[in-house]
């Protein structure tokens, strides 16, 4: 074997071995574990994987309950890539409250941000009248040609079966005459 050979062969199982060890890491590391979002009076908030112990999450001394209808899952560890990452059980909570934030149901929904970013738009009344004119059916020249064309051919129509009419009215009269009535 080769000097170059060698070195690809030891380059090759280090890296295959640090894919292998990363991903073996990860998946021990949050085993049995819930990755929990401790939110703190001075509005930071802090992550914190936790070892699950029944119903229970305990940070320090401090038990926290666990709630099946307010976890989500959350793949970690956060910006690695996604090969080596994990989807982890998340919970929310406030420090000193047991119970977790129902963060799955948040309650009645706010302005979204597209409303809010319409509004700051400074032409976004010119952007809503552009979009009202556009969504009328006048605006394409050519529909606006083929409805006059329609409109144009119900008149001729409409006159020419008037003329039909007041012909065949004619000749029924004109042989009513004929025949002494």
């Amino acid at each position: 074997m080769t000097a170059a050979a060698l070195q690809l062969s030891i380059m090759l199982v280090l890296v295959l071995g640090a894919v292998l060890l990363f991903t073996l890491w990860v998946r021990v590391s949050t085993s049995g574990k819930m990755l929990c979002f401790f939110l703190e009076p001075n509005l930071m908030s802090k992550p914190k994987l936790l070892k699950t112990g029944g119903d229970y999450v305990y940070m320090g001394k401090e038990p926290y309950a666990i709630d099946s209808d307010c976890i989500r899952y959350i793949r970690y560890p956060t910006g690695w890539p996604s090969m080596f990452q994990v989807p982890v059980p998340c919970s929310l909570y406030e420090i000193g409250r047991f119970t977790p934030l129902d963060w799955n149901n948040l309650g009645e929904p706010g302005v979204t941000s597209r409303e809010v970013g319409a509004v700051l738009d400074p032409d976004w009344l010119a952007l809503i009248v552009k979009g009202t004119k556009e969504g009328q059916l006048g605006t394409d020249k050519n529909l606006r040609l083929l409805m006059m064309v329609c409109a144009a051919v119900s008149v001729i129509c409409m006159i020419l079966t008037f003329f039909v009419i007041t012909k065949m009215m004619s000749i029924e009269s004109a042989v009513k005459a004929l025949h002494g009535g």
